[in-house]
């Protein structure tokens, strides 16, 4: 209950449904305080009114369900969710700055644990079906990052270190008891994946808006 409360308040808020329903509940008052109809009979303002708040509620509650309901999967790709945040599909001309923005901004909530992300592993070929996509750990993000200007060669993503040093490890012959140091290869992701549930959550679709003129239009 809490959480539908919660989901109902700030769908309202930002809803046009919310505004409409006002105005209706004004008219309404107005009408049956005077005892002048506003347009239209005072019965349908109270009528829309009513309506308003139920249509919000049960938009809440379609959200709630959604929410429980969703499967977190690989179903977006990189470019779209870039996309998302910069909020046109011209990337790499004036937007190129937001490009690098929304590229950090992915970067952090996957760190955060926020998002999910996937990617092929050490791909070494051009037939990525050999290499199935796989969870990348949220921890991995702390020390690797999407390089803009790679991106703009592969808007499939690859990712690449950022901070911190190769890792290596002693290694004694086989033959004699000399050991050395080797550096061991950094795991690279291609080809990466998001879920768009989660996506919708982090970076919401632009909503329609209610353009405040008569008649009242959606933009």
């Amino acid at each position: 209950m809490r959480d539908f409360a919660i989901q109902f308040f700030f769908r309202a808020i930002k809803n046009w449904r919310t505004y409409t329903g006002i105005i209706a509940l004004i008219f309404a008052m107005t009408g049956s305080f005077t005892g002048h109809p506003i347009l239209l009979p005072t019965w349908l303002w109270w009528a829309g009114a009513v309506l308003s708040v139920g249509a919000i509620g049960v938009q809440a509650e379609w959200k709630l369900y959604q929410e429980r309901s969703s499967s977190i999967l690989p179903d977006m790709r990189l470019v779209d969710l870039v996309e998302r945040i910069v909020g046109s599909d011209d990337l790499f001309g004036e937007n190129f700055s937001k490009c690098s923005g929304a590229l950090l901004s992915l970067r952090e909530n996957a760190h955060l644990g926020k998002i999910a992300v996937w990617g092929r592993k050490n791909v070494l070929s051009a037939d990525l079906l050999l290499y199935p996509l796989t969870s990348i750990p949220a921890e991995y993000w702390d020390e690797f990052s999407i390089d803009s200007l790679r991106f703009v060669a592969d808007q499939n993503g690859k990712t690449e270190r950022a901070r911190g040093q190769k890792k290596s490890e002693r290694v004694q012959n086989a033959v004699t008891t000399t050991t050395h140091v080797v550096g061991i290869p950094d795991t690279i992701y291609s080809h990466l994946q998001f879920c768009a549930h989660q996506v919708e959550k982090i970076w919401p679709s632009p909503k329609q808006k209610l353009t405040w003129q008569w008649p009242f239009r959606l933009r």
